[in-house]
């Protein structure tokens, strides 16, 4: 019978526990992948390093990021925990998910948003709030409104870090993208892949920034990041804050995972001069602008009005617990271009430990207590927040993943999996089949190579055939019925039958 690759396997197991241990679909798809590079890359960091890192929740980034330790690691919210806690703002969070439902959302506070111009659906081109009447619902309306107003701004209607973001220009009647020259025809073709995106795209005011921060790097928005937080007591609470510079790395956009630069705000002064670049998994400084030369420091323009204003906003929609702004402060005031609902948590740990925090800590707490009894009160988990990473990365289970991520090991997995089976009784299946068992070789080496495919049972309490023959999807699938038994049926409710 064969049997699934390793890697396909590896990350079944993943997927099943997370599933049942309360992860949403969002987690599960984001943190898979980063589980298995956990156990099977970085290669430069011990295994019994990376293995610590996970058992308390943290892929093994964290190690050289945080400089995580037996000492530390307490400090800092792990990322299984905020995973877990996705969405954090629950079914609110589809409010701010996209900019346009965003748009309609604030529009008390319109001032303080860019101008909102076109949507590109596969519906077609619509115009938007903030659109003159005088420019018609399609590309050619968006190619007079670019000309008009020298630079615009296309990007995706949803997403996150600056991916999918457009610099749209046209100077002395050329026109560019993203400051690369293109024809007319050229400009309306990107038009027609925006329609045809996933989620479409929507064409805003282009904002430049304050002067006070374009000094710095002119060539990009600089948008600031400001976490703002709404505990039990109601109120809301700015978290942290950091400032984002552009370089040639990071292109149109300014966001950190592209390359760009970015510094930790006194929330109290509005002061920054820790100038960082995120690379290779490590912080580094960054005092000085590498091209423009210009140190990374300052104080943030109109900050007090700012914070007041985000906390207006927050005030406004108290039914968001989590909100991460994206602000742009621009020459005579500041504009709001996106709220996001469940902003990163790496960078702002770096310098602040969540649990270090009298803001940030106290509120994590708190909603990992709320998620623990949603999901127990739910019965979607066989566990408890206690022992919820103790259930997926027990050492047991840490040693087959780790055999598994080996094809070469891949049957020795197995084997470790089954034998940790109560339903495989090595003694039962050697007095059973001794005739067709050769000398020396395992019981459940046997049952996996051969027994299995014959109709041989791995003990009294389980049928390989009846198993197979009650679930037409295992049998499709070509797995052996014990091992998706252990692996997934136990967990999905499916019945067993004893030997016959």
């Amino acid at each position: 019978m064969a049997v699934k690759t390793h890697s396909k396997v590896l990350n079944n197991i993943i997927r099943h526990y997370l599933k049942g241990h309360g992860f949403s679909a969002y987690a599960i798809e984001n943190i898979t992948d980063r589980i298995i590079e956990t156990i099977s890359g970085y290669r430069s960091i011990p295994l019994k390093q990376r293995a610590f890192a996970l058992r308390h929740g943290f892929f093994a980034e964290k190690i050289i990021l945080y400089g995580l330790n037996e000492q530390n690691y307490k400090d800092y919210l792990s990322d299984l925990d905020y995973f877990w806690l996705h969405p954090l703002n629950g079914g609110f969070s589809h409010w701010i998910d996209d900019k346009l439902t965003l748009r309609y959302l604030l529009a008390p506070f319109s001032n303080y948003l860019p101008g909102y111009y076109y949507q590109l659906s596969t519906s077609g081109v619509a115009k938007l709030q903030d659109c003159p009447d005088e420019f018609s619902a399609d590309e050619r309306g968006i190619l007079k409104l670019l000309r008009l107003k020298s630079e615009i701004a296309g990007k995706p209607l949803i997403g996150t870090a600056g991916l999918g973001f457009f610099k749209l220009s046209c100077h002395e009647n050329l026109l560019y993208v993203n400051d690369t020259r293109v024809s007319e025809q050229e400009l309306i073709n990107l038009f027609s892949q925006w329609r045809l995106s996933e989620t479409g795209y929507i064409i805003t005011e282009y904002l430049h920034p304050h002067p006070d921060l374009g000094r710095i790097w002119s060539k990009t928005a600089n948008s600031l990041r400001i976490t703002v937080l709404r505990g039990s007591d109601n109120q809301a609470k700015i978290a942290y804050a950091f400032t984002r510079f552009g370089n040639s790395t990071s292109g149109v956009v300014e966001n950190s995972v592209a390359g760009g630069i970015f510094n930790f705000i006194d929330l109290k002064t509005g002061e920054y001069n820790q100038g960082k670049i995120w690379r290779n998994d490590q912080i580094i400084d960054c005092a000085v602008h590498p091209e423009s030369g210009v140190p990374v420091c300052g104080v943030v323009p109109y900050w007090e009005s700012i914070k007041q204003k985000l906390i207006d906003i927050s005030d406004f929609i108290p039914q968001l617990h989590y909100l991460g702004f994206d602000v742009v402060v621009v020459e005579n005031g500041f504009k709001i271009i996106e709220i996001n609902s469940q902003p990163s948590h790496e960078f702002f740990q770096w310098f602040l430990p969540a649990y270090q925090s009298d803001v940030i800590g106290p509120f994590f707490r708190e909603m990992l207590e709320r998620k623990r009894l949603q999901v127990e009160n739910g019965k979607k988990a066989r566990s408890t927040l206690n022992n919820y990473r103790n259930a997926i990365y027990s050492h047991r289970i840490f040693k087959i993943i780790r055999a598994m991520t080996s094809t070469r090991k891949t049957k020795e997995a197995f084997c470790e999996l089954l034998k940790a089976s109560e339903l495989f009784d090595e003694q039962w299946y050697i007095e059973k089949y001794h005739e067709v068992i050769d000398p020396g070789m395992e019981p459940v080496l046997h049952y996996l190579s051969a027994g299995a495919e014959r109709g041989y049972d791995p003990g009294p309490e389980f049928s390989s055939k009846r198993y197979l023959e009650a679930y037409a999807d295992v049998q499709k699938e070509g797995m052996n019925p014990l091992v998706h038994y252990v692996m997934y049926g136990r967990y999905e409710g499916r019945a067993i039958f004893k030997h016959e």
